[in-house]
Protein backbone atom coordinates (compact mmCIF):
# COMPACT_ATOMS: atom_id res chain seq x y z
CA UNK A 1 0.00 0.00 0.00
CA UNK A 2 3.22 2.23 0.06
CA UNK A 3 2.39 3.78 -3.74
CA UNK A 4 -1.43 4.44 -2.64
CA UNK A 5 -0.46 6.30 0.95
CA UNK A 6 2.09 8.38 -0.70
CA UNK A 7 -0.28 8.98 -3.73
CA UNK A 8 -3.34 9.97 -0.93
CA UNK A 9 -0.47 12.38 0.66
CA UNK A 10 0.77 13.93 -2.26
CA UNK A 11 -3.29 14.58 -2.84
CA UNK A 12 -3.57 16.14 1.00
CA UNK A 13 -1.18 18.18 -0.10
CA UNK A 14 -2.60 19.72 -3.43
CA UNK A 15 -6.00 20.06 -1.53
CA UNK A 16 -4.35 22.50 0.70
CA UNK A 17 -2.71 24.16 -1.86
CA UNK A 18 -5.54 24.53 -3.57
CA UNK A 19 -7.25 26.28 -0.54
CA UNK A 20 -5.14 28.90 -0.28
CA UNK A 21 -4.70 29.61 -4.49
CA UNK A 22 -8.80 30.14 -3.80
CA UNK A 23 -8.64 31.87 -0.77
CA UNK A 24 -5.84 34.48 -2.29
CA UNK A 25 -7.31 34.31 -5.59
CA UNK A 26 -10.81 34.13 -5.96
CA UNK A 27 -12.85 33.31 -9.22
CA UNK A 28 -15.26 35.42 -8.67
CA UNK A 29 -16.30 38.82 -6.96
CA UNK A 30 -19.34 39.93 -6.02
CA UNK A 31 -20.08 43.03 -7.85
CA UNK A 32 -22.75 46.07 -7.92
CA UNK A 33 -22.96 48.06 -10.86
CA UNK A 34 -25.21 50.78 -11.76
CA UNK A 35 -25.64 51.58 -15.34
CA UNK A 36 -26.28 55.54 -15.74
CA UNK A 37 -27.47 55.19 -19.12
CA UNK A 38 -30.01 52.59 -18.33
CA UNK A 39 -30.49 53.78 -14.89
CA UNK A 40 -30.78 50.89 -13.47
CA UNK A 41 -28.44 49.18 -10.91
CA UNK A 42 -27.50 45.36 -10.17
CA UNK A 43 -25.68 43.48 -8.25
CA UNK A 44 -24.09 40.31 -9.75
CA UNK A 45 -20.57 37.74 -9.76
CA UNK A 46 -17.93 38.73 -11.47
CA UNK A 47 -15.00 35.96 -12.80
CA UNK A 48 -11.77 35.91 -12.98
CA UNK A 49 -10.89 34.09 -16.01
CA UNK A 50 -7.19 33.63 -15.31
CA UNK A 51 -7.86 32.45 -11.57
CA UNK A 52 -11.19 30.47 -12.81
CA UNK A 53 -8.85 28.23 -15.55
CA UNK A 54 -5.72 28.39 -13.03
CA UNK A 55 -8.40 26.38 -10.36
CA UNK A 56 -10.44 24.01 -12.97
CA UNK A 57 -6.56 22.80 -13.58
CA UNK A 58 -5.97 22.12 -9.98
CA UNK A 59 -9.30 20.41 -9.49
CA UNK A 60 -8.32 17.65 -12.42
CA UNK A 61 -4.76 17.60 -11.26
CA UNK A 62 -5.95 16.18 -7.71
CA UNK A 63 -9.14 13.98 -8.64
CA UNK A 64 -7.17 12.21 -10.74
CA UNK A 65 -4.57 11.64 -8.24
CA UNK A 66 -7.47 10.78 -5.91
CA UNK A 67 -8.49 8.22 -8.53
CA UNK A 68 -5.19 6.68 -9.08
CA UNK A 69 -4.74 6.41 -5.55
CA UNK A 70 -7.73 3.82 -5.71
CA UNK A 71 -5.99 1.56 -8.68
CA UNK A 72 -2.99 1.64 -7.04
CA UNK A 73 -4.47 0.22 -3.99
CA UNK A 74 -6.06 -2.28 -5.55
CA UNK A 75 -3.04 -3.05 -7.94
CA UNK A 76 -1.17 -3.69 -4.59
CA UNK A 77 -3.98 -6.30 -3.40
CA UNK A 78 -4.56 -8.17 -6.73
CA UNK A 79 -1.24 -7.97 -8.92
CA UNK A 80 0.69 -10.93 -6.74
CA UNK A 81 -2.42 -13.28 -7.44
CA UNK A 82 -2.98 -13.29 -10.93
CA UNK A 83 -0.08 -14.02 -13.78
CA UNK A 84 1.38 -10.97 -16.09
CA UNK A 85 -1.49 -11.56 -18.65
CA UNK A 86 -4.36 -10.48 -16.48
CA UNK A 87 -2.71 -7.80 -14.96
CA UNK A 88 -4.40 -5.52 -17.91
CA UNK A 89 -7.70 -6.20 -15.81
CA UNK A 90 -6.71 -4.58 -12.54
CA UNK A 91 -8.46 -1.44 -11.88
CA UNK A 92 -10.21 -0.51 -8.89
CA UNK A 93 -14.24 -1.73 -9.65
CA UNK A 94 -16.74 0.93 -9.53
CA UNK A 95 -20.52 -0.52 -10.71
CA UNK A 96 -23.37 1.46 -12.40
CA UNK A 97 -25.72 -0.17 -9.85
CA UNK A 98 -24.83 -2.72 -7.11
CA UNK A 99 -25.38 -5.61 -9.62
CA UNK A 100 -22.87 -3.89 -12.29
CA UNK A 101 -20.21 -3.18 -9.51
CA UNK A 102 -20.24 -7.35 -8.36
CA UNK A 103 -19.88 -8.15 -11.42
CA UNK A 104 -16.97 -5.63 -12.02
CA UNK A 105 -15.52 -7.61 -9.25
CA UNK A 106 -14.91 -10.61 -10.84
CA UNK A 107 -13.99 -9.24 -14.13
CA UNK A 108 -11.65 -7.48 -12.01
CA UNK A 109 -10.25 -10.33 -10.16
CA UNK A 110 -10.90 -9.61 -6.68
CA UNK A 111 -12.04 -13.13 -6.10
CA UNK A 112 -8.78 -14.21 -7.09
CA UNK A 113 -6.95 -12.87 -4.25
CA UNK A 114 -9.51 -14.65 -1.31
CA UNK A 115 -12.99 -14.74 -0.33
CA UNK A 116 -11.72 -12.44 2.63
CA UNK A 117 -10.78 -9.67 -0.10
CA UNK A 118 -13.84 -9.87 -2.17
CA UNK A 119 -16.37 -9.59 0.96
CA UNK A 120 -14.45 -6.53 2.40
CA UNK A 121 -14.55 -5.01 -1.86
CA UNK A 122 -18.53 -5.80 -1.50
CA UNK A 123 -18.28 -3.40 1.99
CA UNK A 124 -16.81 -0.69 -0.12
CA UNK A 125 -20.04 -0.85 -2.41
CA UNK A 126 -18.53 1.27 -5.34
CA UNK A 127 -21.95 1.70 -6.59
CA UNK A 128 -24.52 4.93 -6.89
CA UNK A 129 -27.80 3.07 -5.34
CA UNK A 130 -29.19 4.26 -2.20
CA UNK A 131 -26.64 2.15 -0.13
CA UNK A 132 -23.69 2.70 -2.46
CA UNK A 133 -20.71 4.65 -1.73
CA UNK A 134 -21.77 7.65 -3.66
CA UNK A 135 -18.60 9.66 -3.18
CA UNK A 136 -16.45 6.81 -4.96
CA UNK A 137 -18.49 7.20 -7.74
CA UNK A 138 -18.42 10.87 -8.60
CA UNK A 139 -14.64 10.44 -8.45
CA UNK A 140 -14.64 8.11 -10.86
CA UNK A 141 -17.62 10.47 -12.93
CA UNK A 142 -15.18 13.31 -12.48
CA UNK A 143 -11.86 11.85 -13.55
CA UNK A 144 -13.58 10.88 -16.43
CA UNK A 145 -15.08 14.39 -17.02
CA UNK A 146 -11.70 15.60 -16.46
CA UNK A 147 -10.07 13.61 -19.59
CA UNK A 148 -12.54 15.35 -21.68
CA UNK A 149 -12.61 18.52 -20.39
CA UNK A 150 -11.48 20.02 -16.84
CA UNK A 151 -14.35 20.48 -14.25
CA UNK A 152 -15.53 23.47 -13.64
CA UNK A 153 -15.83 25.34 -11.05
CA UNK A 154 -19.92 26.88 -10.33
CA UNK A 155 -21.46 29.86 -8.56
CA UNK A 156 -24.89 28.08 -7.45
CA UNK A 157 -24.70 27.60 -3.22
CA UNK A 158 -23.63 30.44 -1.40
CA UNK A 159 -26.22 32.36 0.46
CA UNK A 160 -26.57 36.58 0.06
CA UNK A 161 -28.72 38.22 3.24
CA UNK A 162 -30.66 41.39 2.62
CA UNK A 163 -28.76 42.57 5.48
CA UNK A 164 -25.08 42.09 4.05
CA UNK A 165 -26.49 44.32 1.15
CA UNK A 166 -27.88 46.99 2.95
CA UNK A 167 -25.00 47.29 4.21
CA UNK A 168 -22.51 47.79 1.30
CA UNK A 169 -25.20 49.51 -1.16
CA UNK A 170 -26.58 52.92 0.02
CA UNK A 171 -29.44 52.64 -2.65
CA UNK A 172 -30.51 48.61 -1.65
CA UNK A 173 -34.42 49.52 -2.01
CA UNK A 174 -36.29 49.08 0.79
CA UNK A 175 -39.03 46.49 -0.70
CA UNK A 176 -36.76 43.91 -1.90
CA UNK A 177 -36.14 41.25 1.12
CA UNK A 178 -34.27 38.50 0.51
CA UNK A 179 -33.70 36.39 3.63
CA UNK A 180 -31.32 33.46 1.73
CA UNK A 181 -31.06 33.98 -1.92
CA UNK A 182 -29.26 31.72 -3.77
CA UNK A 183 -26.39 32.52 -6.22
CA UNK A 184 -27.28 31.48 -9.80
CA UNK A 185 -25.27 31.64 -12.85
CA UNK A 186 -27.47 34.03 -14.64
CA UNK A 187 -25.26 37.00 -15.33
CA UNK A 188 -27.04 39.57 -12.84
CA UNK A 189 -28.39 38.72 -9.75
CA UNK A 190 -30.49 41.52 -8.58
CA UNK A 191 -31.56 44.64 -10.33
CA UNK A 192 -33.84 47.79 -9.83
CA UNK A 193 -34.25 51.14 -11.01
CA UNK A 194 -33.19 54.17 -10.33
CA UNK A 195 -34.10 57.83 -11.18
CA UNK A 196 -32.32 61.21 -11.83
CA UNK A 197 -32.56 62.06 -8.11
CA UNK A 198 -31.09 58.75 -6.68
CA UNK A 199 -27.44 59.37 -8.91
CA UNK A 200 -25.35 60.04 -6.15
CA UNK A 201 -21.80 61.62 -6.87
CA UNK A 202 -20.71 58.43 -5.90
CA UNK A 203 -22.03 57.41 -9.37
CA UNK A 204 -21.14 60.32 -11.35
CA UNK A 205 -17.44 60.15 -9.62
CA UNK A 206 -16.69 57.65 -13.44
CA UNK A 207 -15.35 58.74 -16.33
CA UNK A 208 -18.29 59.70 -18.43
CA UNK A 209 -17.54 57.51 -21.53
CA UNK A 210 -17.67 54.57 -19.63
CA UNK A 211 -21.97 55.22 -18.23
CA UNK A 212 -20.78 52.01 -15.67
CA UNK A 213 -20.16 52.21 -11.89
CA UNK A 214 -18.57 49.18 -10.12
CA UNK A 215 -18.06 48.51 -6.43
CA UNK A 216 -16.79 44.88 -4.90
CA UNK A 217 -18.93 43.87 -2.12
CA UNK A 218 -17.25 42.35 0.61
CA UNK A 219 -19.71 39.30 0.32
CA UNK A 220 -18.53 35.79 0.15
CA UNK A 221 -19.34 33.75 -2.91
CA UNK A 222 -18.77 30.17 -2.98
CA UNK A 223 -18.56 27.64 -5.41
CA UNK A 224 -19.53 24.08 -6.55
CA UNK A 225 -17.98 21.46 -8.11
CA UNK A 226 -21.39 19.57 -9.83
CA UNK A 227 -25.52 19.44 -8.43
CA UNK A 228 -24.20 21.58 -6.03
CA UNK A 229 -22.14 20.16 -3.84
CA UNK A 230 -19.95 22.95 -2.47
CA UNK A 231 -16.19 22.26 -4.25
CA UNK A 232 -14.02 22.46 -0.84
CA UNK A 233 -16.37 20.39 1.20
CA UNK A 234 -16.75 17.56 -1.58
CA UNK A 235 -13.21 17.25 -2.94
CA UNK A 236 -11.90 16.84 1.59
CA UNK A 237 -15.15 13.88 1.59
CA UNK A 238 -13.17 12.31 -1.37
CA UNK A 239 -9.69 12.81 -0.18
CA UNK A 240 -10.91 11.30 3.39
CA UNK A 241 -13.47 8.32 1.43
CA UNK A 242 -9.88 7.01 -0.57
CA UNK A 243 -8.33 7.15 3.07
CA UNK A 244 -11.11 5.24 4.29
CA UNK A 245 -10.93 2.39 1.51
CA UNK A 246 -6.93 2.20 1.45
CA UNK A 247 -7.91 1.27 5.29
CA UNK A 248 -10.41 -1.17 4.75
CA UNK A 249 -8.24 -2.99 2.27
CA UNK A 250 -5.21 -2.88 4.27
CA UNK A 251 -7.18 -4.88 7.61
Amino acid sequence: MKNAKNRISRAERKFIELKKFILNNPPYIYTFEVDLNKKECCTYAKGNESNIDEIKMEIGDLIHQIRITLDNAYWDCVSPFVNEIEHRSIQFPIGRSKSAYENNLKSRLAAKVSDDFFNKMKRIKAYPDEDGNKILCLINELDITDKHKFPNPIIDYTTVSTSQLKEQINNFPENINIDNMIISNCHRHICWSINNYQITKEFISIPPTTFLYEKELNINIGISIKDGLPLLETLDKMINEVKNTISILSE
